[in-house]
């Protein structure tokens, strides 16, 4: 399994912050008791190449990776479906 994280903006402190998981939705701090679901997500992978430092590294580069970071950013568009 690989952890995903979402990303926002801390205006107390003006850095960026990290929280595991991503939301579904929200429900608005002003506008009544209607919940929102976002209906689409951007998916962020960071990663690193993976260079062996064994003897099978002398056969070549095998294309291999890590992941070092997986970021969601939810968010929703609007769409206007015909019949």
């Amino acid at each position: 399994n690989l952890p995903s994280a979402v990303c926002f903006d801390d205006i107390t402190s003006f850095t960026l912050r990290y929280a595991g998981g991503f939301p579904v939705g929200f429900i608005p701090e002003y506008g009544g008791e209607m919940a929102y679901i976002y209906n689409h997500v951007n998916i962020i992978i960071r990663y690193h190449n993976v260079v062996e430092k064994m003897a099978e590294a002398d056969e070549g580069d095998d294309g291999r990776a890590r992941i070092v970071r997986f970021t969601v950013q939810p968010f929703s568009i609007k769409h206007d479906f015909l019949p």
